[in-house]
């Protein structure tokens, strides 16, 4: 091959990591843009992605001057990228083949029309499907922002595994039965998101009936959609009147300090919490609220059933088509690697806000003006067990969960660590998960519930 062939030879791969590198560099931007209209915080978004866009646009840089420089220059180039890139991508495929992905085998989802059109019909049988309102309402002179659902009405709440799942929310707007309320000595009293809520399973296997089951009084706080912050206002707001003698706080992993308490801490309405003797008194007001909120979730439906309103919508589906593309292309992002990288360089205290820890603290020291105890329950997501390189190599690192969890020993709180007390002495832990695997099943709760028995017994 003649000096000009290898020459020309070598313009080619220039020419094509630039323009890969070009991809990369909008990929990037594009990701960024998609985090920034969710409303994510912009220091977060930059601190997952201003590294890679930088390094990305630098290289690209490079290689586009590199194609007027003399040939040894560009033949190296060549040689050190494409052999750095071949073992980055060597190592990224030993590591998906040693720690593979488990696939869940999960339901086809109602399309948007048809799930609509079948929550319209339930609303003309009176059942109300669960939704989060974020939104005051007037009464009277008061201005009152719910923190659950619909007072006292048939609320359908989900459907993960082919079964509807119905229930009759109580005088307060959660999953409980009135009677409950009125039950002396509550001896717990659960706090968490749609895991306690009970997503989605029958009255009969929720973590709370369980309890129940072996004759504990408990009162479910759990609201789906809940994260941090709203679990702090819904326990101030309900825990000093009841009084219980036990307070389990159940923290999820997968979204608690993901996205919850992000979007959280921009509510105003929420904010107020922190404000000591703040209180909307809505153990009173609630039973105001109710037409308003049968109203709202009725006009929010006509809004939603429009087919022109679905079809405005039609970009979020292609933002969802995208991300699944990416799910499936990891080994393309060298996501292994990636993972691998920054969950040892980075440290936990950096990705855990200290609010979370503040407002568990703030619930702990109420709960000792009457003499009441807290459990705080780690709950694992199915991401943790789908990926092994989450299960057996990050193991704590994963999520910050060993930070998080000594954090809250050093506070004199106990904790119950479902991960590593339940799930993770199964072979298979996703077992435990329904066939979504979004949320536990039957046998997941009962577990739990056990474990919580055993401990408050203890």
């Amino acid at each position: 091959m003649t000096q000009f062939d290898k020459n020309k030879v070598v313009n080619i791969f220039l020419k094509i990591y630039t323009f890969l590198l070009l991809i990369v560099v909008l990929y990037t931007i594009y990701r960024m843009s998609v985090y920034y209209f969710n409303s994510d915080d912009i220091e977060i978004i930059l601190d997952k992605y201003l590294k890679y866009l930088i390094i990305s646009f630098i290289l690209f840089l490079i290689f586009s001057i590199s194609l007027k420089l003399n040939y040894n220059i560009k033949q190296n180039l060549v040689l050190i990228f494409t052999s750095t890139i071949t073992t980055l991508y060597v190592l990224e495929i030993f590591l998906a083949i040693s720690f593979p992905e488990l696939r869940s085998n999960q339901l086809k989802n109602i399309d948007n029309k048809n799930k609509l059109i079948k929550y319209q019909n339930f609303i003309k049988k009176k059942i109300y499907p669960f939704d989060v309102i974020n939104k005051k309402f007037n009464h009277d002179n008061l201005k009152i922002y719910p923190l659950s659902y619909i007072s006292n009405i048939d609320t359908f709440l989900c459907n993960e595994t082919g079964k509807d799942i119905f229930y009759k929310s109580d005088k307060n707007g959660f999953r409980n039965k009135n009677t409950h309320w009125y039950q002396k000595n509550i001896e717990l009293l659960l706090i968490g998101d749609s895991f306690v809520h009970g997503a989605c399973e029958d009255n009969n296997n929720t973590i709370a009936n369980f309890l129940r089951k072996k004759n504990s009084s408990v009162i479910n706080l759990g609201l789906g959609g809940a994260g941090p912050l709203k679990e702090f206002a819904i326990f101030v707001e309900y825990a000093p009147i009841i009084k219980p003698k036990n307070v389990i706080w159940f923290y999820s992993e997968g979204t608690d300090l993901t996205k919850d308490l992000r979007g959280e801490k921009k509510n105003m309405n929420l904010i107020n919490y922190l404000e000591s003797g703040y209180s909307q008194n809505l153990i009173n007001n609630q039973i105001k609220l109710k037409p308003k909120q049968v109203s709202f979730i009725e006009n929010r439906l006509s809004e939603k059933i429009n087919l022109k309103k679905i079809k405005k919508n039609e970009f979020i589906g292609i933002n969802k088509k995208i991300t699944y593309l990416l799910e499936q292309a990891r080994i393309l992002r060298l996501w292994n690697i990636r993972t691998l990288v920054s969950s040892f360089t980075k440290i936990d205290i950096k990705k855990v806000d200290p609010l979370f820890f503040e407002l568990i603290e703030n619930v702990n020291l109420r709960l000792k003006d009457w003499g009441g105890k807290l459990y705080f329950v780690y709950m694992p997501e199915a991401r943790r067990y789908e990926n092994h390189l989450n299960r057996f190599i990050l193991k704590g690192k994963f999520r910050s969960k060993d930070f998080i969890i000594n954090k809250i020993k050093s506070m004199n709180i106990e904790v119950i660590d479902v991960d590593s007390d339940i799930f993770s002495k199964e072979q298979n832990p996703l077992s435990y998960f329904n066939k979504m695997n979004v949320h536990y099943n039957a046998t997941g709760y009962k577990l739990i519930a056990t474990e919580i028995f055993n401990k408050v017994q203890n």
